[in-house]
């Protein structure tokens, strides 16, 4: 599901870094298999800011909360940069990733790098799709 997750953070941010959307918010969530997740993207000047995906999976032991914790923090530790972060919270079996990608602290290098953006699509556009996919956005 982690890999599922990470996959729609990379097309979605894909999608909407030529959006222009001046001064709005797109949040879009969904609950698959008991995760929930939350996709957050942030616009000013007709361009993206920051982008958010956040993750939150129960586990059926505290103990298998805690290990997928250290197996992530593992994995996502080394790839931080200065726009990319990740942070992980455990709250007893509930153990939340939310990954944040700062496109202000991007170069257009980095950018074009890091996400292969295949198409040009509208705010409405992105909602669309990620609507038809069962998440619910606003």
């Amino acid at each position: 599901m982690r890999k599922k997750v990470m996959l729609m953070t990379v097309l979605f941010l894909a999608l909407v870094i030529l959006t222009g959307c001046g001064g709005k918010k797109l949040t879009c969530t969904t609950t698959e298999d008991g995760e929930i997740s939350k996709l957050v993207a942030n616009f000013k000047n007709n361009k993206v800011t920051t982008m958010t995906t956040e993750s939150t999976e129960v586990y059926e032991t505290e103990e298998e909360a805690e290990n997928s914790k250290k197996v992530l923090t593992a994995m996502l530790g080394v790839t931080q940069s200065d726009y990319l972060k990740f942070e992980i919270k455990q709250n007893g079996k509930e153990l939340t990733t939310i990954m944040t990608l700062d496109l202000t602290k991007m170069t257009d290098e980095q950018i074009a790098e890091e996400i292969e953006v295949k198409q040009d699509i509208s705010y409405d556009g992105l909602k669309e799709m990620y609507e038809s996919q069962g998440f619910e956005c606003k």
